[in-house]
Formats: structure tokens, C-alpha cells, sequence
């Protein structure tokens, strides 16, 4: 079957061998791939920055640790080193434009480089050679993410380790201070288990990774970003046709060109991107959402957890439980503690807005619940259901009420001034410090630090 498609298997029994097991092929994912000369000829590189070329053949696959990652071997190239395999079956410009940016960004210690080579697979229906991935070098110390989560509190506390997450604060930092500076212009994924971890010659250093630059999880995302995301999921894919039509209105409205994004779409030369909601920011707003990103990062470092624990979606199921959660303090060092206050200027948790579910065990249950006497009894899915709706309800009229003035403010002068919660948004960005001033935050307390071990 063509590349992407899928095996669907209709229902679960004990008996596999009576088990609806279907193939179910994907044409559109080949059909979107790009030849190696179609993509010079609209990039206009350098031959010398191209890789080599290898086979989909000539892959031998080790495991499966992501949809989109796939340990290999390449025997006739690199014997038997584990090398990644990055490839996408639905959203391939995206891939694409990765790709760009791994070739074209100015190399950088903390940034992934460009990659090792380019993956090419002949089509099954018209026999074209498109490219279907690349390979870059594999980091078999894992992620940040990986690394918080295995190590226990009392480990991280080490003289050492603390020396290493001082490292990585600043390394990250600095990472980002160099894609700010770059035509790639802003990094809008970061988390934990999108920096790689390796031996350096003081310790362990940080290497960040996923420059597809699609945007980043609600839970990590400040509220000006999260809002335009919202309704942009809601045109999309909620079933509810006079919802959808209204969200997309609105974006109509305040993204000029804005369309539905589909699966069918084709790749097309940008230069930042295809985030609706990171390109409708100006660049000075556009920093302070990274620095609320980074705030966040920081308090994972400092605080020992891989997660923030803030939004109710798919992520807190992949997320361990943060405790305590976000942003109560507990190991941060003292000097950390404004800095990444000041980062995170937005959060509703500064406010005493938490999400209204938390989990126990393996399940999730209302807040409410969790604060009474004998706690689970009597405890229904439909009431923690419910306690996510009441959160999401919110979230939805903020978003609503935050794109709906930004559109009268600006397309009308007699605005008698914007809504609070624009007016309210809007300046605790401008709260926020630069990602120099950050910087300079982290290099004063490590060396603070230095000097008091």
C-alpha cells in the first residue's frame, strides 16, 4: 500500500483470529511528497548544503518510539549505528518546512543540525521519487522530559545536577536568543521532551529539536496564542455546524486569508511557518510568548517534573502529574522565582484559576470531589465531565470575547478602548522580560550559585 496508510482494526477480542483487521490505503501523503529537484528549485540552495540521498529501502527499522520518529540502521552507509528517522503521514508541509529550516538555519550548539541525509521512496501510483523524511543522529540519553521524570528529587538536587540544570536553562536560552535573531524567527514548541540530552565537556548538554514550528500544546501556550488556537480547532473539527461557522467568522475577521487547513494541503514556500496564531503576532509579541514558554520551561527544570499540568486535552493524558503543580515553588532557587513569575505574567494560575479536574491514580475526578470527606465514594465520570466542561466553557467566551475586541479595536477609532480581558492580556505580554533579560537572570543566579556550593 502507498505510504501513510493505515491498518484498521474494527473491534478488540481475545481471539485475534477473529478480529475485523482492514488495510485502509492513503493516497494523499504520497501524492503530496516533493521530488529532491522540486524542492532545490524552489529553495534556490546551494547544492553543498544538500545531504546525501538514501533509499526508504535501504532502512532497517529498530523500533517505533513516535508516529513521526523511527530508529533505523542504514547498513550500507552507516553500519550499525542508530541513526532517527523523521517522516510525517498527514500535514507533510510541515515536514517540509522543517526541513528548510534544518538546512538553512545558521548551526548553533543547542539546536539540532542539519540532517545526516534525505529519504526518498518511489511512488506506488505514477512512479514518482518524492521525499518522504530525513535522518538525524540519534540521542540515546533521551529528552529533558525523559531525564526529570527518572530522577528523583534528592538526585536533583545534587551540587551537580543543579549545575546541569543551570546548563540547560541557560543553553535553551541562548537557543532561542539565536532563532529569534534567525529568518526562522520564533520557536513555538517548547517543552521538555522536545530538548534532547547529551555528554558535553561539563556535564550534560541541551540540544533542541522539532523546528516544524506548527505551534505547541494549549498547556504550555500563553493566552494569546491559545485563544486563536481554540477557535481554529473549533472551525475545524468540532461537529456542530453553527459553532463552526461562527468561530470561523471570526477568524475570517482578524486573520485576513485565513482558510481551513486540510489534510490535502500542499506544501508551499514560507518563511516562518504555517501557525495562524504565532504569525498574526507582531515580533515584540511574539518574544513575550516565548518567554512564556520558557518560564514554563524553567519551572519544570527547577522544579524536577516534565509537565505543567495546566490544561484539560489530550496532553495531560501523556504528561505525568506535577507536585506540587504549576506554579507553586517547592525547589526553584530563590533568585529563579521572580524571573519566571514575571515569564509566565498570564497564566491563570497567578490568579487562583486552576483547571477543574485532577487525577487520582489512573483516573480523573472534579476538584470539589477531591476536597470532600471520604473523597471517590460516589463519584461519576459525568461529574467530572462536567467539571471539564464548566473550564472549557470559560476558556471557549475568553477566546471569543479576546478576538472580538482585538477586531473592533482595530478596525474601529472611536473603540472606547479594549475589553478587560484584551486589555488584561495584552499587558501582562508587555510584563513579560526580553529573552536577553531572561538570559542575564539565569547567568546572575548560576553564577550566585556557583559561588555558594
Amino acid at each position: 500500500m502507498p505510504f501513510g496508510s493505515r491498518i484498521v482494526v474494527n473491534d478488540i477480542r481475545a481471539n485475534v483470529d477473529s478480529m475485523e483487521i482492514v488495510p485502509h490505503p492513503i493516497y494523499n501523503i504520497e501524492q503530496n511528497w516533493f521530488s529532491v529537484k522540486a524542492l532545490q528549485d524552489i529553495w534556490h540552495l546551494d547544492s553543498a548544503r544538500w545531504p546525501d540521498v538514501v533509499d526508504y529501502a535501504d532502512l532497517q527499522l529498530q523500533a517505533q518510539p513516535h508516529e513521526s520518529i523511527t530508529l533505523v540502521q542504514i547498513p550500507s552507509r552507516r553500519g550499525g549505528e542508530t541513526l532517527v528517522f523523521k517522516s510525517l503521514v498527514q500535514d507533510v508541509k510541515y515536514m517540509y518546512h522543517e526541513l528548510k529550516m534544518l538546512l538553512t538555519l545558521k548551526r548553533h550548539p543547542n539546536i539540532i543540525g542539519a540532517p545526516l541525509y534525505v529519504v526518498t521512496k518511489k511512488c506506488r501510483f505514477g512512479g514518482k521519487i518524492g521525499i518522504c523524511g530525513f535522518i538525524l543522529p540519534f540521542y540515546p540519553l533521551g529528552s529533558l522530559g525523559k531525564t526529570l521524570e527518572e530522577s528523583s528529587r534528592e538526585a536533583l538536587s545534587t551540587p551537580s545536577m543543579l549545575r546541569d540544570r543551570f546548563r540547560w536553562a541557560r543553553q535553551i536560552a541562548q537557543a532561542l536568543l539565536h532563532i529569534k535573531d534567525s529568518p526562522l524567527g520564533f520557536y513555538p514548541d517548547l517543552k521538555p521532551d522536545n530538548v534532547l540530552l547529551s555528554p558535553g565537556t561539563e556535564g550534560l548538554d541541551a540540544t533542541l529539536i522539532d523546528l516544524e514550528q506548527r505551534g505547541g500544546w494549549y498547556s504550555w501556550s500563553p493566552p494569546e496564542v491559545r485563544y486563536i488556537e481554540y477557535l481554529e480547532y473549533i472551525a475545524a473539527r468540532v461537529e456542530c455546524p453553527p459553532v463552526r461557522v461562527k468561530s470561523l467568522a471570526l477568524l475570517k475577521s482578524f486573520i485576513p486569508g485565513w482558510k481551513l487547513p486540510t489534510q490535502a494541503d500542499r506544501y508551499r514556500e514560507c518563511t516562518q511557518g504555517f501557525s495562524a496564531a504565532w504569525l498574526a503576532l507582531e515580533g515584540k509579541e511574539r518574544e513575550a510568548a516565548q518567554v512564556f514558554m520558557l518560564g514554563k520551561l524553567l519551572w519544570c527544570i527547577f522544579e524536577g517534573t516534565s509537565s505543567v499540568n495546566c490544561g484539560i486535552g489530550f496532553d495531560m493524558f501523556r504528561e505525568q502529574e506535577a507536585s506540587p503543580p504549576f506554579p507553586k515553588f517547592r525547589d526553584t532557587p530563590a533568585k529563579l522565582r521572580a524571573c519566571i513569575r514575571a515569564c509566565t505574567a498570564g497564566a491563570p494560575e497567578w490568579d487562583e484559576q486552576f483547571r477543574t479536574i485532577a487525577r487520582r491514580g489512573t483516573k480523573y475526578y472534579a476538584v470539589e470531589r477531591l476536597s470532600e470527606p471520604g473523597e471517590l465514594e460516589g463519584a461519576s465520570p459525568k461529574e467530572t465531565q462536567e467539571a471539564a466542561k464548566r473550564w472549557w466553557q470559560e476558556e471557549v467566551r475568553s477566546a471569543k470575547r479576546f478576538v472580538e475586541q482585538k477586531i473592533r479595536t482595530r478596525n474601529s477609532k472611536d473603540s472606547k478602548g479594549p475589553s478587560e480581558i484584551l486589555a488584561r492580556t495584552e499587558e501582562q505580554a508587555r510584563q513579560r522580560p526580553s529573552l536577553r533579560i531572561v538570559l542575564e537572570q539565569i547567568e546572575d543566579a548560576e553564577i550566585w550559585l556557583v559561588n555558594e556550593v
